[in-house]
């Protein structure tokens, strides 16, 4: 694993000095977490969580990250009050036979460097126009809000799927994952639905 991260890294991460993975477990308490391993490929910068996160707390742990880096904060500035927004957000007065709790998710996010990085990008330079991918939330066929464009089709999972509904190896389809996906758009308009009818495997 760690071969493939140093090509990889080599390849793909020229002038990249900070990764941030968003999702459970990315930065495991053992030396074999993904971020650990990046930064030993030589990624100055490498955040993750260290167990399992929910995804309000995760949200709104990125959402303030980010806006501390766009202030112009430092890297470990900026997680220092992320970190800090969610252990607010996870106090809980008088919660457990009068007694306060508090959600220990704030403890979870850990950085991890190779080489000292204090800001990304200098907050002074003018601003450049974004023309990147766009994330547009749509009214969808029944009152969904959802993606319209940009939903990643899952071919090779569709490859996989269909042979196993024909030969009624597999009989139920779960489409699951948080709101606002595209698990609606898939299920109404995308081509595998139409393919699924077509071989008598969907209702």
């Amino acid at each position: 694993m760690r071969w493939l991260l140093s090509v990889w890294c080599a390849r793909y991460c020229r002038g990249v000095r900070c990764v941030f993975l968003n999702a459970c477990q990315t930065s495991q308490a053992s030396t074999a977490g993904l971020c650990q391993e990046l930064v030993r490929a030589g990624l100055p910068l490498a955040i993750g969580w260290a167990a399992s996160v929910a995804d309000d707390r995760a949200t709104s742990f990125a959402e303030t990250f980010y806006r501390e880096l766009l202030a112009g904060e430092a890297v470990p500035t900026a997680l220092a009050l992320a970190r800090l927004k969610i252990q607010h957000e996870g106090f809980f007065a008088k919660a457990v036979a009068g007694q306060d709790g508090q959600d220990g998710t704030f403890v979870l996010p850990q950085l991890y460097c190779s080489q000292p990085v204090e800001l990304l990008f200098d907050p002074a330079l003018p601003q450049q126009p974004y023309e990147g991918l766009r994330t547009v939330y749509q009214r969808l066929p029944g009152g969904v809000e959802g993606l319209q464009e940009g939903f990643v089709g899952r071919r090779r999972e569709q490859q996989q799927l269909l042979p196993a509904l024909r030969t009624g190896e597999s009989t139920v389809v779960v489409l699951h994952g948080v709101g606002g996906r595209g698990r609606a758009r898939w299920r109404r308009g995308w081509p595998i639905v139409s393919r699924l009818t077509a071989t008598g495997c969907w209702p």
